[in-house]
């Protein structure tokens, strides 16, 4: 349904930088990417809305991006994808059958990864005790696997299928899409002798490297962890797997402004050098940042409250009140540092 698809692009255009169109048939549209911001050319806009075979895709000749309308839209804007889905459904409910067209094709199908046992399911097994050690909210446990074997996993992505790994029990941790789609798979090995610690296994690199999306509500302020657990402790936050990612940033970037938008790196922000420059960095882009003091005895903050030195809803209110931006942050992390030798 082509007119939709027309209609729904130039709705999201008045939201688009320097967003034309340039054609109508067949219909071309260009803009300012919104997930890389054209960074390297400022005064450029290399995004394209392009209709093929009675469709409109999104690409980006700067960052790559790549995706149709339908899932640029989504990760644009969710309101406004919940506006089109149901614009679609209701073209097709309301087309009449006779002028329906059936045609006979080979059929496309979807391959489904098998994670494991979900931990919902309570099984006495070593990744639910993990969980429970770790004091991950049971929330989330729909959303967590057990496997006895990683290779069982990396059998069956075509990508990591001659990779072999020891054969170690490990806690899935599935990074998905707004729209639920696999992105990113983080193993964490839970054995004794582990031979890694973390291993991400990448599904698609159209999409950023970011925990949570399934769960995050971008209307409200956003704390943003390096680790899926960490955040999986803190109401409304979201993980970037590491201490940096530019994708991810600009994308998070896209969906929320910069003054809601609060990074939280582990406590040895203070001494470490490529976490430190990781906090000046974000406090240069204009971020909010948490500024740990004396008080915060732990590593990260599932440590706090695993060690039982904070509840829940006292870290929670700490990060809030050892949150700045500019120049007051500035302030902050040079007090901090003074007593702490760079690494």
């Amino acid at each position: 349904m082509l007119w939709v698809d027309i209609k729904y692009a130039n709705i999201l255009g008045s939201n688009l930088t320097k967003f034309k169109v340039k054609s109508q048939t067949p219909y071309i549209a260009n803009y300012r990417c919104p997930l890389c911001d054209d960074i390297e050319e400022k005064k450029r806009a290399r995004g394209y809305l392009l209709e093929k075979d009675g469709k409109i895709n999104s690409y980006c000749h700067n960052c790559g991006a790549s995706m149709s309308l339908g899932n640029f839209i989504g990760t644009i804007d969710h309101h406004l994808y919940q506006e089109y889905r149901l614009e679609m459904l209701r073209e097709r409910w309301d087309k009449p059958k006779e002028e329906k067209e059936i045609k006979f094709s080979q059929p496309v199908f979807k391959r489904t990864i098998k994670l494991g046992q979900p931990l919902s399911e309570g099984l006495n097994n070593a990744a639910y005790d993990y969980a429970v050690d770790r004091r991950i909210p049971p929330q989330f446990y729909d959303s967590l696997f057990y496997l006895e074997d990683i290779n069982i996993l990396t059998s069956q992505i075509e990508k990591y299928k001659d990779t072999r790994f020891s054969e170690e029990p490990v806690l899935v941790i599935p990074f998905y899409t707004s729209e639920r789609e696999f992105s990113y798979i983080n193993c964490r090995s839970i054995s004794p002798k582990a031979s890694f610690r973390y291993y991400v296994l990448e599904i698609t690199n159209t999409h950023p490297k970011i925990w949570g999306l399934e769960f995050v509500d971008w209307a409200n302020p956003v704390f943003v962890f390096e680790g899926p657990i960490d955040a999986m402790c803190v109401p409304n936050s979201i993980a970037m797997a590491g201490v940096s990612g530019s994708e991810s940033i600009k994308f998070i970037t896209s969906k929320k402004k910069k003054e809601e938008i609060c990074f939280v790196y582990d406590s040895d922000c203070i001494y470490n050098k490529e976490v430190h420059k990781q906090v000046k960095k974000r406090i240069h882009e204009g971020f909010s940042t948490v500024i740990y003091d004396k008080n915060f005895t732990a590593k990260d903050v599932n440590e706090v409250i695993c060690h039982d030195l904070m509840t829940p809803d006292e870290v929670y209110q700490y990060l809030q009140n050892r949150s700045f931006s500019g120049l007051r942050a500035q302030v902050e992390l040079s007090h901090q540092t003074k007593t702490h030798k760079i690494s």
